[in-house]
């Protein structure tokens, strides 16, 4: 069944794709188009390097992602939304009441890899606004894709349709050795679609738990995490923010955390469109509230709300078979450098096809931590 939010959706999809090529006769709408063409002529294409041959599919969501990037269109596309398809347009929705298409196959009412608009500032009537290669040149995200593993722009490190199947549970047991040691079990569902700050999202919910030692002392951990996030694409997904609760016992003193962490903008893991050697840098902002409350008489809650702003750099290494507790598993292996560090490193393996990760290495000599998965079930299967 639809909600009456993507019924609209809908509709205006159907307007778009049905009004013909024409433009509306509104000054104002011309004038909303023609800053749009005026900006390109000044700034000049996004991207500087052509490649042989782009998919058009992924050629308009590099186009509408640019489109989210400029500050000048911001009135226009003020957020990330998902890539929706309608016969020969891929578009996205934006809450300004705009709608920014790309002709990805022919239609005799439309030209080829054209960029339209509707609605909002551009009127009732679908805008075309010039070629896609008039805004930007497409990349090929994929460039040198392994002999192993699928063509075009997903890697085929992670199954991305896991994230939206209502039901899929995925059940890990890991050890910890190093400077932390220990075992965690780790057990998440996916869960329905749902509402988060205005954002339709899907819930997956996280439980951990387990006991580990530090330093000497032992902490037993019980933690909830409620993740909203969707697939937008072929080879991305859109985080929107995250509840967790976290309850631990210290020598006899419990405590219980709950924070809220909301992304503004949503940031968007692109991990799964690196080609073997490419790398990225992905940004998180955004404000964490957390109210901490522990079993000692007389001592209130502590409400904190702090902003959170970091970086990461992203290295896809390769593919490589590693030997785990759980079993032997050939993985796509990842490096991940904090900000602008060079020596905060942790090294993750991931289960090709799957995106499970069955092994991580971080921190050097006596600072060192791994993580190693002793028992994989997903869907109640073991892998």
């Amino acid at each position: 069944m639809l909600d009456k939010k993507n019924l609209l959706a809908l509709a205006a999809a159907a307007m778009l794709a049905a009004c013909g090529g024409g433009e509306s006769t509104g000054s104002n709408h011309e004038a909303a188009a023609g800053a749009m063409r005026a900006h390109v002529l000044s700034a000049g294409p996004a991207r500087a390097v052509a490649a042989a041959a782009v998919a058009p599919d992924e050629a308009a969501r590099q186009l509408m992602d640019y489109a989210e990037s400029v500050a000048a269109f911001k009135a226009y596309f003020p957020e990330h939304q998902a890539t929706l398809t309608y016969g020969p347009f891929k578009y996205r929705q934006y809450s300004s009441g705009v709608l920014l298409g790309v002709v990805v196959s022919a239609d005799p009412n439309y030209i080829l890899n054209g960029v339209y608009v509707m609605g909002g500032a551009f009127g009732n009537s679908p805008q075309y606004v010039g070629q896609l290669t008039t805004y930007i040149t497409p990349v090929d995200p994929n460039p040198n894709p392994d002999p192993g593993g699928p063509p075009g722009a997903n890697n085929g490190c992670s199954d991305l349709s896991l994230v939206e199947t209502q039901g899929t549970r995925l059940i890990i047991d890991y050890s910890y050795s190093g400077i932390i040691t220990g075992t965690v079990k780790s057990d998440s569902l996916v869960g329905s679609l749902t509402t988060f700050e205005g954002q339709q999202a899907r819930e997956q919910t996280t439980k951990t738990t387990g006991s580990t030692t530090t330093a000497g002392q032992t902490v037993a951990l019980e933690l909830e995490t409620k993740s909203y996030q969707r697939k937008t694409g072929d080879a991305e997904v859109t985080n929107y923010g995250l509840v967790s609760v976290t309850k631990t016992s210290i020598q006899g003193i419990e405590g219980s955390t709950t924070s809220k962490t909301v992304w503004t903008p949503a940031w968007v893991d692109r991990t799964w469109g690196l080609a073997i050697g490419g790398s990225l840098t992905q940004t998180e902002s955004g404000t964490v509230t957390s109210t901490t409350t522990y079993s000692i008489p007389g001592f209130p809650p502590q409400t904190t709300t702090t902003p959170v702003n970091s970086s990461e750099t992203i290295k896809y290494v390769g593919r490589e078979t590693v030997t785990v507790p759980a079993g032997t598993y050939n993985t796509c292996k990842f490096e991940h450098r904090s900000g602008t560090s060079t020596t905060e490193l942790s090294t993750n393996w991931l289960i090709v096809g799957k995106g499970v990760p069955v092994k991580t290495v971080s921190g050097t000599g006596s600072e060192m931590l791994t993580i190693q998965a002793t028992s994989i079930t997903l869907n109640g299967q073991r892998l």
